[in-house]
């Protein structure tokens, strides 16, 4: 059935055609013209086709033939319910058509066949299916069953999402013209309407192999479609094929890369870069972007591969410079603090104008902090930057002094420079708030419940989706479980021992929470972030087996899919227990459809998939 928002009775206005004679050519600029035009497709835009309809009539008594408004008019009165009008409309220009002062084509949208498949429609909108195609055989019948005909009625009955309908009449007119590739895209959207979409994906590859300029229009379809694994080794096949086919192709390349990436193959998402960035003569600049991705995505040995590529051409300096850093940045991602921070001393001597060394600065800075309990050496390098920030935030440089003084248990100072943070975001937005929330857990740390609970109602009262927002109804909740004082404060120490890095402690804190607390939400927090302290602490399995009984216990919670995909992370990261990792993914995929995870955890199980076999 037609699908149509609006409901309102039209104007009852008089329909400015004379059948007899030549139509007379309008004397006035071209401009009004257009303006009405435009006031036209404004309103209809808005929504407002009762406003746009008398103006589509206007147009059309001063230009008899625009064929703008032709196509309008009818569109305006179908929306607006007025059937009557509509066919009355319809049948007035058909009959005209034998006094067009210029030819057209079946095609054309304002040819008698094009306006027989809107009376068609129209039908259609009265739930009268048989005259509707009633209508479009005679029209066909009329004009003749060819390729641009047949088009025209296809398209028309996708625009009602007839997908069946279209299905049936593409495939019926392949075998009537023995053309096994007609309208292939086409069918495709048919199929993908019908959520067909191993169907619609053999459709899109035949539709693209015939072009290579095609491939464009068949990604991006193909990008919407669930990546099951039919779809993927079909898309594969045709895309190797296809590049073999023009080796010499960039756009490919980077469709090949695009394609790599989004179902998880890494190394041939860089290779595929590499490969585009070659042909394009980009400069590096798109390996290098891809290797940012990459290590943003933790694929940090694929992001490695990328930088050193980068730094064996011969780039722009600022490209090569990017790429040192990220080489620093990986380095530090694979916990290997010492040479990360090498790296980065040698950047900073070896370019001391460019725009990079502050964040090469940062980065010492903070491994400072966080690997070498060097909190003092680390607050002068981050004051430096606060002072003059150039390639650094402001507000992660002024977060990281607050980070600094807590570390030495300087609370005052610290939560002086979180506010000065907030303050640099009057509108309390995810900075202001994420400052707010380091200044609440340290009222915590030292037991300052009434100022905590008052920066937490700040971040409760701004915005609810800051990424704050949640922490913060949580710590409010564990602050008012009254008669369990014990367990907020083994809470909270294990919370500063998370944020110094001393993991085993935090571990204990929060079993001993957790086993206070017993059931409930914070009983859940608690035992997770056990969890995640026990693998910080390099002792996988043993968080494993935590994750295993929060999965038993709290069969209810919320974070269920959160715990079961950080288990197949650990397996897989961790443990290296590839086929455990790769069952339990594929058990998420099925229990958990709508999880916040479902991708990531897509794409790891298809990164199993090649690891396993």
């Amino acid at each position: 059935m037609f699908l149509v928002v609006t409901s309102a009775v039209a104007q009852e206005t008089q329909i400015p055609i004379e059948i007899h004679g030549r139509p007379t050519k309008d004397r006035r600029p071209l401009g009004e013209l257009q303006l009405l035009i435009e006031r036209a497709r404004s309103a209809e835009m808005r929504g407002d086709f009762e406003r746009s309809l008398p103006i589509w009539r206007e147009l059309l008594a001063r230009d008899p033939w625009n064929r703008e408004a032709i196509m309008a008019i009818p569109r305006a009165l179908l929306v607006l319910r007025d059937f009557t009008q509509a066919e009355e409309f319809l049948r007035q220009w058909m009959a005209k058509d034998m006094f067009r002062p210029f030819p057209v084509t079946p095609e054309d949208p304002t040819s008698k066949y094009s306006l027989m498949l809107r009376l068609g429609e129209i039908q259609l909108a009265k739930e009268n299916e048989a005259g509707a195609w009633e209508i479009w055989n005679t029209a066909l019948k009329e004009a003749g069953r060819t390729p641009e005909t047949v088009r025209s009625l296809v398209n028309l009955l996708q625009s009602n999402r007839r997908w069946e309908e279209s299905e049936r009449y593409i495939r019926s007119y392949r075998k009537e013209i023995a053309d096994a590739a007609f309208m292939s895209l086409e069918l495709a959207i048919s199929l993908q309407g019908q959520m067909n979409y191993g169907a619609a994906a053999e459709e899109l590859l035949l539709y693209a192999e015939s072009s290579p300029a095609r491939w464009q229009t068949a990604s991006s379809y193909l990008n919407r479609f669930p990546a099951d694994t039919a779809v993927i080794e079909k898309v594969n096949i045709v895309l190797q094929r296809a590049v073999k086919r023009d080796r010499a192709s960039a756009e490919l390349q980077s469709i090949m890369a695009g394609w790599a990436h989004r179902v998880g193959n890494l190394d041939e998402y860089l290779d595929a870069t590499i490969a585009a960035d070659s042909l394009s003569k980009a400069g590096g600049a798109q390996v290098l972007n891809a290797s940012e991705q990459l290590l943003r995505e933790e694929a940090v040995e694929s992001a490695r591969r990328g930088f050193r590529k980068i730094l064996a051409w011969q780039t722009a300096p600022d490209v090569a410079a990017r790429a040192e850093l990220g080489l620093g940045q990986c380095l530090e991602a694979l916990g290997e603090w010492a040479d990360a921070k090498a790296a980065y001393l040698n950047f900073i001597d070896k370019h001391p104008s460019f725009r990079e060394v502050d964040q090469a600065r940062y980065h010492v800075a903070d491994i400072l902090l966080q690997r070498e309990n060097s909190p003092l050496e680390a607050l002068t390098i981050f004051r430096g930057l606060w002072s003059r920030p150039l390639g650094v935030s402001r507000t992660d440089v002024g977060l990281k002094i607050g980070d600094c003084h807590a570390w030495m248990s300087e609370f005052d100072p610290a939560i002086g420079a979180w506010k000065d943070v907030a303050n640099l975001d009057r509108g309390l937005g995810e900075d202001a708030t994420l400052a707010l929330l380091r200044v609440a857990r340290a009222n915590l740390w030292r037991d300052s419940t009434n100022a905590a609970l008052a920066a937490l109602d700040k971040i409760t009262a701004a915005n609810t989706m800051n990424t704050a927002f949640n922490d913060a109804m949580l710590y409010t909740a564990l602050l008012g479980e009254g008669g369990f004082h014990r367990a907020t404060r083994a809470f909270a120490e294990a919370d500063y021992a998370s944020f110094r890095h001393e993991d085993s402690l935090a571990a204990a804190r929060y079993e001993e929470s957790a086993s206070l607390l017993k059931f409930g939400k914070l009983a859940e927090w608690a035992r997770y972030s056990q969890a995640l302290a026990l693998r910080d602490a390099g002792r996988p399995a043993e968080s494993v087996a935590v994750l295993d009984t929060f999965i038993v216990t709290y069969r209810q919670s919320v974070d269920l899919d959160r715990a079961k995909y950080t288990r197949a992370v650990i397996l897989m990261d961790d443990l290296a227990r590839y086929e455990a990792a790769r069952a339990e993914l594929e058990q998420f995929l099925i229990d958990h459809p709508r999880s916040i995870y479902l991708e990531p955890a897509r794409r790891r199980a298809r990164m199993l998939t090649g690891k396993v076999s």
